[in-house]
């Protein structure tokens, strides 16, 4: 029975060696651990690691052998303390060279891949030590160090900085010291008055002008300066009273905006309504009559 379960650990192992890889700390984990169980190998640990979806693992030489324990929760790193334990970490990075003086991020750059929840708590520690920086040594816990303000969450960690924003958005960029971040799902165009332009990546931006113009529109500027969004052969225009603005063909004048129709007439002309969604424009003194087809035409 001892060889067949030999054998089948052996086939688990090489599985297990062909898609992860779990590489010693040259420093100990300040943590919480599941019960430990008696093992035959680090394999053999880091098998059951594997399986149960586990980033890091500790190992406990005893007189008859050595236990596994898996992590359960990270505080912090320590100095290791003894020759009898020996902690683990889930290295993502195959390109990293083992280097027990490493500080353990140099391992974690790579994708987590199939290891569910245990994922989030890899990422934390990488954050971690990304901030503690050095050997990642340090008497200050990941919940301390890794605090953001009420309404915000970690996107990421610098040398001795948190990088934090409102829930629901993404760091998109840092400069003299501050932090940028944007919505998901829309993209950093540039800073305006400090203040950042996140638009879709479908939108339409012309520089400096601090505005994202929605697909099939674009930012123009018209006559007396006013500027917006509008589509091709419009432009921003305003109304003859000078109290509303909108999207209008060049030397016409805004009337009003009907859902997302916006009715314009060519100056000199009255606006008198819309009919059939077109602008009904009359001369001075003329009336919108209806014709014996049913249409709107301009009147006396």
């Amino acid at each position: 029975m001892d060889r067949i379960r030999t054998f089948l650990l052996l086939l688990l192992a090489l599985q297990v060696a062909a898609r992860i890889r779990f590489i010693h700390l040259g420093i100990q984990y300040d943590a919480t651990f599941d019960p430990g169980s008696t093992v035959g190998s680090v394999w053999e640990c880091s098998v059951q690691a594997f399986y149960a979806k586990r980033i890091g693992f500790r190992i406990n030489v005893v007189e008859k052998g050595m236990t596994c324990a898996l992590l359960k929760s990270f505080n912090r790193f320590r100095s290791v303390s003894g020759k009898n334990v020996r902690d683990y970490i889930l290295n993502t990075n195959f390109d990293a060279e083992c280097d027990q003086n490493k500080n353990p991020a140099d391992y974690l750059t790579g994708p987590c891949g199939s290891f569910g929840n245990g994922c989030a708590l890899l990422e934390k520690i990488k954050d971690y030590c990304v901030f503690v920086g050095g050997n990642c040594i340090s008497d200050q816990g990941l919940v301390d160090a890794l605090n953001c303000p009420s309404g915000q969450e970690r996107v990421g960690a610098r040398k001795d900085k948190v990088i934090c924003c409102p829930e629901g958005e993404q760091f998109a960029e840092e400069k003299n010291g501050k932090t940028f971040c944007c919505p998901n799902e829309t993209i950093l165009k540039e800073l305006v008055d400090e203040q950042p332009v996140c638009c879709a990546p479908s939108d339409n931006y012309v520089l400096g002008s601090a505005t994202c113009c929605p697909q099939g529109k674009s930012w123009k500027v018209g006559a007396m300066g006013i500027a917006g969004c509008c589509e091709y052969g419009r432009q921003p225009a305003f109304s003859s009273d000078g109290y509303s603005e909108g999207c209008c063909p060049p030397g016409e004048v805004f009337a009003e905006q009907d859902d997302d129709i916006e009715y314009c007439c060519p100056e000199g002309k009255e606006y008198k309504g819309f009919h059939k969604e077109k602008a009904i424009c009359c001369e001075s003194g003329q009336e919108a009559i209806m014709d014996y087809e049913g249409d709107m035409i301009c009147g006396n």
